[in-house]
């Protein structure tokens, strides 16, 4: 996941504090495959997706267009993709989504996955997000739906090359979805972002407004000064140095005792994802610093002609419900659709309901 959420907390132990117990929890995790220890590892990594939002400064924040269609960004011809990585296939009961391959897009090569048959489904992670992120649940239901789904490593993550010349910015990234989604071949993609993947998908509706059929974002808002500020719980978990890995995981489960929790945490351990770098930690963070600088993807909520549902779970305390109805009111029939209960990770609790209203509005 990432995160779309509220500001990354001041002051410098909170800055530092959540990396380095992340870094701590992953080496342990490597070494021990015991249920304890995978419990450490989502926490570990839930401390890398929460921690911070972001935005970026770069290039062309305002530029309401981005490189033209087309795979390599020009609009001239279609990139090839490159043969299977091997090794790269998760084990079960992931491995339906089978092994990454690469297509270069934008100036960099972005890893993705394909699977399933049917009309085209692309999905967006979010902040410091891999496609381990997914699992296999969610993946699972979309293919079962009726959809050909792609999923794809953002830039600088998991199997996706970065290009650091150039500031990493929100634009950036809308542009490289639309750019994979024209080398895949994908005409008006139904879209499903999660956290910072909505607000990717939203910002390259705003610049791209023929690009994708329909859009369903969770936990995810517009950038700029627009914006319903997070839970303080949130911010304070993070600050807390001594917060335990079922703090870290409420802040996406708020009831741990739901068996999405078993499967989140499973589908962390069976992809063979590259670990993400600081590198990237640190671009990605100053990037949503300047996303709520931003006013660009806010005042171009107007020109969105896809067909929008903005999800929430009405205990997110990462991204807090509101900024689903802000965004809303300012996109040409949009709805929302708030999860009674549920928190950020609402989208692997309510499988079924989630993927039902995807279905819904991708037809619609």
């Amino acid at each position: 996941m990432s995160r779309g959420g509220p500001r990354r907390p001041k002051g410098q132990g909170v800055e530092t504090a959540p990396d380095a117990r992340a870094t701590g929890a992953l080496a342990v995790a490597r070494d021990l495959v015991v249920p304890g220890v995978l419990l450490v590892l989502g926490a570990a990594l839930v401390v890398l997706l929460l921690a911070g939002c972001g935005g970026g400064t770069g290039s062309d924040p305002a530029d309401a267009g981005g490189p033209g269609r087309g795979g390599d960004g020009t609009g001239t011809h279609r990139p090839v993709p490159s043969a299977p990585i091997p090794g790269s296939t998760p084990k079960a009961p992931a491995d339906f989504v089978g092994p990454v391959r690469t297509v270069a897009v934008n100036g960099v090569e972005l890893g993705f996955r394909q699977f399933g048959s049917g009309p085209p489904l692309l999905m967006v992670m979010g902040r410091d997000g891999t496609m381990s992120m997914w699992g296999y649940r969610l993946p699972r239901a979309l293919a079962d739906a009726g959809f050909r789904v792609t999923m794809f490593d953002n830039r600088g993550t998991g199997r996706s090359s970065d290009d650091t010349s150039r500031a990493l910015t929100m634009q950036v990234m809308a542009d490289d979805t639309v750019a994979l989604a024209d080398a895949l071949g994908l005409e008006r993609p139904t879209v499903v972002g999660w956290s910072m993947g909505g607000e990717i998908a939203l910002t390259a509706a705003v610049r791209h407004p023929g690009a994708f059929g329909a859009i369903v974002t969770s936990g995810s808002d517009a950038g700029g000064r627009h914006y319903a500020e997070g839970d303080p719980a949130y911010e304070a978990v993070l600050a807390d140095p001594d917060a335990s890995p079922a703090d870290m995981l409420r802040l996406l489960f708020p009831e741990l005792e739901s068996p999405a929790v078993g499967d989140f945490v499973t589908g962390l351990g069976l992809y063979p994802d590259p670990e993400l770098s600081e590198q990237i930690q640190d671009r990605q963070t100053a990037m949503y610093d300047a996303w709520f600088h931003d006013e660009s993807t806010w005042d171009g909520l107007g020109r969105i002609r896809s067909r929008v549902v903005l999800t929430n779970g009405s205990r997110d305390v990462v991204n807090v419900p509101a900024n689903a109805g802000l965004i809303a009111a300012r996109i040409p029939g949009a709805r929302t659709e708030i999860f009674d209960g549920l928190g950020h990770g609402m989208l692997f609790e309510a499988v079924d309901r989630f993927v039902a209203l995807v279905e819904q509005t991708a037809s619609s």
